[in-house]
């Protein structure tokens, strides 16, 4: 756990990123769950250890599996590329 909140530290969210439904705060490594909707990956691995339904609609998930939100990383990706060539 200490490693996931220092890797946490080490990386910020850019702006414009939207925020994640759990934490409000902008997401920094976006992945969806089973519900279709985008989380932060530490925020929804952690409600997944006490909870096998959806944040936000209260539903019982089909799995607990995670997979990358690419087209949000692939905006990441391009607003960091963009910032530091400016």
């Amino acid at each position: 756990e200490q490693s996931s909140s220092s890797m946490q530290k080490e990386r910020t969210p850019i702006p414009g990123m939207p925020n994640c439904p759990i934490t409000g705060l902008p997401m920094i490594d976006p992945v969806v769950a089973a519900d279709g909707h985008t989380y932060e990956r530490h925020a929804i691995q952690r409600w997944f250890q006490t909870s096998n339904r959806s944040p936000l609609t209260g539903a019982v998930l089909a799995h607990l599996e995670l997979v990358p939100n690419y087209s949000l990383l692939s905006s990441v990706d391009g607003l960091t590329n963009h910032v530091s060539n400016s």
